[in-house]
């Protein structure tokens, strides 16, 4: 009975709750999901109907067709998700009719895309469906909820936690050295230490959630930090909002192990990433020793290689090795490290003069130490050794050469310098004549020329002409190797020398040429300066010093000396030219000058006064002026005047070109064979008027007519060559300038027989000279008869003389008639038409 009652009452109360569980709703516990920030999440969800189901008979369920139930009736109907803090639904499923299932998500919701992955079938094992959330963000985390409606179940509800992790920043190791903390550069050493040193260490880490852990680690063995806070700043300035930062700070003793065995500083925050670690390298040091010079304690020659050798022993690790000349720092060779830890590096070196007196120095340091500009504190001194070894180098001669300016004494001549030139005798400077000013002057200026232009042609310097009156500055002194001094000043050229051995023994040059030691020329030459006391425009050369030791010799820069002077005539003499009428001539004018002219004018003084040549006409070309000039009457020959301007002023004393007129020349006078060879024949005759032109004398040799050789000669006597034995030729002679040729004259003449030694004859006549009874008074008689020759010759001369004295300005006066225009035209006509009349 009592075991009847309560299988009754147990069957009633399993019906009841069924019943229940039917028209309600099946939930399950919540799970929980753990992903990285960035990847993708999947989310479960039962879609499994509860059993019990009065519409379907358990018999079914557990029957040997249990798994092959209707479909339609044990799939889900709908799906439905759910997220806290959100009130409508954020993914959808609606199975109701078959073969036209839709899914529906609100994308916007989160910050993936969601995707919803079903059972393949009914009965599949196990029965769950899956929400997949792409590329999660912190945001996406939270509390889901997934609904599923059945055909004729309860609904089931699966509650999923999403926790999204974020990995942290790697771990940033500093170092406290001088006064702030210095971050560790990844992959070098970042200290420089000793055994036994102390050091302070930090470790900080940034984002991260949950926030990590930091843990230090040195050869698998954990450390234990003195300190770790969380705090919130910002990382970087220019960022407005702050981060978590975490810190760890330790001290932590060297050993000789931390050489090789980095710390370490470990953060860690999930086990889905493993923990990030940031390793903190030491350069552990063992000081050398001793470090030494090899091979650097001798006599040098500069310019010749040697090979020096620097030994270190007793670094650990082994030591970079440097060395240093003088002022030249950190010279870098290769070394090598032998078993025995000794260190050696070898330098090939070639001396310099500059490295004189210096010190050749090897120096020991910690490897790298040059870029570890983080260490945690200076190397120690104690590790860094060096040695140095005087420099003894053996050098040619290094010479400079210049000068100094010496006033001259008040007792020395500078009249050069000092006296004024005389006032000009128009002034190149003004555009009109003042009346008041030399009357005399004025008179022999024709009224045009008082209003002309100024005559001064300066150049610019791009050789354009321009108008002044040279009134620049002299600049004087020294620019490079140039050197400009007054005339009349001194000067000591001062050759300074320096050289190992010292120099034995200096020499100078000017120009090229040696200057030999002692007093002459005007200056003083010692053995390491030259003396000029009282410069001269000869002394303007190029000067130059050699020193000379046992290692060679070598010459100075060249000194160019410029004496600067006023403008004085190249040509020392006046200069005779000889032009005709209406032929156009180029005058030139050459001075010397220094500094260089700025300008030139020139004038033309003749029997109407003295007139200005336009600057129109005017050309030059550094020291030298040119123009072109056209005479066309009497009046237009006389002299051309030539000034040169400069920064000193106006050249004193004029060049002067005479222009007479020139004509053809009268034929040579007086010709006579004065000489006659078996195969030469020679001529000697008066000169006579040249037409103001070089002339030139030519001869030309007929035999029967017939042209057998021809001369020329500069002179008045003529030889003729390559003339047959005992023959009588036909002589022709006449001369010859630019203007044309004089008349010719005629005479004869015969070679001497070829078995005689000589022949002379003033009458065209041989006369043999042979072997005889008069041979002992031969030498007299030839003596007589040169008396005789020269005698005729001076008188032949003086009557040349006389005749052209008398007959060529009767000459002149009759071309200049023929020639002369019926009326004279005005001075300004006649004078500015024929100067350059070449130009028209």
């Amino acid at each position: 009975m009592w075991i009847t009652y309560v299988m009754t009452w147990f069957l009633y109360i399993t019906i009841i709750f069924n019943s229940v569980c039917q028209a309600g709703e099946v939930t399950q516990g919540h799970n929980e999901v753990v992903v990285l920030e960035g990847q993708e999440a999947d989310l479960p969800c039962v879609t499994t109907p509860t059993q019990g189901n009065a519409k379907f008979p358990r018999s079914r369920y557990t029957s040997t067709h249990a798994h092959t139930p209707d479909h339609h009736h044990q799939r889900p109907q709908l799906i439905l998700w759910y997220r806290d803090g959100i009130r409508s639904t954020i993914y959808s499923y609606d199975g109701r009719d078959p073969g036209r299932e839709r899914h529906w998500s609100e994308r916007r919701s989160l910050g993936g895309a969601l995707e919803l992955t079903l059972p393949p079938t009914p009965h599949s094992r196990p029965q769950l469906a899956f929400l997949r959330i792409s590329r999660v963000h912190q945001s996406d985390e939270g509390l889901y909820r997934c609904r599923v409606d059945f055909y004729r179940a309860p609904s089931r509800n699966t509650n999923t936690k999403l926790v999204i992790v974020a990995p942290p920043s790697t771990p940033r190791v500093e170092v406290w050295a001088s006064g702030r903390w210095l971050e560790a550069a990844p992959g070098t050493p970042a200290a420089t230490v000793e055994v036994g040193t102390r050091l302070r260490l930090r470790c900080s880490t940034t984002a991260g959630r949950p926030a990590p852990t930091l843990t230090w680690w040195r050869g698998g063995e954990q450390l234990l930090e003195e300190k770790t806070e969380v705090t919130k700043e910002k990382v970087m300035e220019e960022e407005e909002e702050e981060e978590v930062v975490v810190r760890s700070t330790l001290h932590v003793s060297v050993r000789p192990e931390d050489a090789h065995t980095p710390v370490v500083c470990q953060a860690s925050n999930t086990h889905l990433t493993p923990p990030l670690r940031t390793p903190l390298h030491l350069l552990v040091l063992s000081s050398p020793s001793w470090v030494r010079v090899v091979g650097a304690d001798k006599a040098m020659s500069a310019g010749v290689s040697y090979t020096v050798e620097c030994r270190s022993v007793g670094a650990r690790p082994p030591p970079v090795l440097s060395w240093s000349v003088g002022d030249h720092q950190h010279i870098h060779a290769s070394s090598t490290t032998n078993a025995a830890g000794e260190t050696v590096s070898r330098l090939v070196y070639k001396p310099e003069a500059a490295h004189a007196g210096s010190h050749i120095t090897c120096t020991a340091r910690p490897p790298d130490h040059a870029r570890h500009a983080l260490s945690s504190q200076p190397t120690p001194t104690m590790w860094v050794k060096s040695d140095s070894v005087p420099l003894n180098i053996m050098y040619k001669p290094e010479v400079q050469l210049d000068a100094q300016r010496v006033r001259a004494s008040p007792g020395a001549s500078n009249t050069t310098t000092t006296k004024l030139p005389p006032p000009p005798p128009f002034s190149p400077s003004l555009h009109n004549n003042n009346n008041n000013n030399n009357n005399n002057n004025n008179n022999l200026l024709p009224a045009q020329v008082h209003t002309s232009k100024v005559a001064v042609v300066k150049k610019r310097n791009d050789g354009t002409k321009t108008r002044g009156d040279g009134g620049d500055k002299v600049k004087a002194g020294k620019v490079d190797d140039d050197v400009s001094l007054m005339e009349g000043e001194g000067a000591v050229l001062q050759c300074h020398v320096r050289a190992n051995p010292p120099a034995y023994h200096v020499s100078w040059s000017r120009d090229g040429s040696p200057l030999s030691p002692g007093v002459g020329g005007g200056l003083v030459v010692g053995n390491m300066s030259v003396v000029l006391p009282t410069l001269a425009r000869k002394d303007a050369a190029t000067y130059t010093c050699t020193a000379h030791n046992a290692e060679g010799s070598s010459r100075s820069n060249p000194l160019h000396l410029h004496v600067i002077h006023g403008a004085e005539c190249m040509r020392g003499t006046v200069q005779v030219l000889g032009v005709p009428r209406h032929h156009a001539l180029n005058v030139t004018c050459q001075v010397t000058a220094y500094p260089l002219p700025t300008a030139f004018s020139w004038a033309l003084k003749s029997s109407r006064g003295l007139l200005q040549v336009p600057e129109e006409m005017i050309n030059f070309e550094g020291v030298v002026s040119w123009i072109s000039y056209t005479p066309r009457a009497a009046v237009d020959y006389g002299e051309l005047l030539c000034w040169a301007h400069t920064a000193l002023g106006r050249q004193r004393e004029p060049c002067v070109a005479r222009l007479v007129a020139a004509d053809k020349p009268d034929p040579p006078e007086r010709c006579a064979v004065s000489r006659a060879t078996p195969h030469t024949l020679t001529v000697l005759c008066t000169a006579a008027h040249d037409g103001g032109l070089p002339q030139t004398f030519l001869m030309t040799v007929s035999l029967s007519g017939k042209e057998v050789t021809n001369s020329t000669s500069v002179t008045s006597e003529i030889t003729a060559y390559d003339l047959e034995p005992d023959t009588r030729y036909r002589l022709t002679l006449w001369s010859a300038n630019t203007h044309g040729n004089s008349r010719r004259t005629t005479l004869h003449g015969s070679t001497a027989p070829s078995n005689t030694s000589t022949s002379s004859s003033m009458n065209g006549h041989a006369s043999n000279t042979t072997k005889g009874p008069l041979a002992m008074l031969w030498p007299s008689l030839v003596a007589v008869v040169v008396v005789v020759t020269v005698l005729g010759v001076v008188m032949g001369v003086v009557l040349g003389v006389l005749t052209q004295r008398i007959s060529v300005p009767h000459r002149f006066s009759q071309e200049t008639e023929d020639e002369e225009e019926p009326q004279a035209p005005s001075h300004s006509r006649v004078n500015m038409g024929r100067l350059g009349e070449s130009h028209r």
